[in-house]
């Protein structure tokens, strides 16, 4: 028997078992990572500086809340930050601006914010 034939016949016994090929586990893995990290770093975010932050927090644990914060850059302020669930991987990182000097509407108080531990500028 050729080897062509010996492939055809073992592929299509792991399909009969209900095996996914290789290309498919691959691209199963692919896509989980894209869903679990957020759907990228936070500095490809749309519209995010490209000077790293003046701070990065967390608050809460594993189930959290992360974000980057720029007190004042090109004359406002900015907050790029996401969502993070225990089992779920994280959410997508959203940006919010505005004015220099006062927090902005989603911005957690300051007194909990952590140091960040788990997401970093890049």
């Amino acid at each position: 028997m050729s080897a062509d034939r010996t492939r055809d016949r073992d592929t299509a016994r792991a399909r009969s078992r209900g095996r996914p090929e290789r290309g498919a586990g691959a691209l199963l893995v692919v896509a989980a990572a894209l869903l679990a990290c957020g759907g990228g770093p936070p500095s490809k975010v749309t519209g995010a500086p490209r000077v790293p932050p003046d701070e990065s927090y967390q608050v809460g644990g594993i189930g959290h809340y992360e974000g980057f914060i720029w007190n004042c850059t090109g004359g406002e302020r900015v907050h790029v930050s996401r969502t993070c669930g225990e089992f779920l991987g994280c959410n997508s990182w959203t940006l919010e601006r505005g004015p220099c000097g006062r927090p902005l509407p989603g911005e957690p108080p300051a007194k909990t914010r952590e140091p960040m531990t788990f997401a970093r500028w890049e």
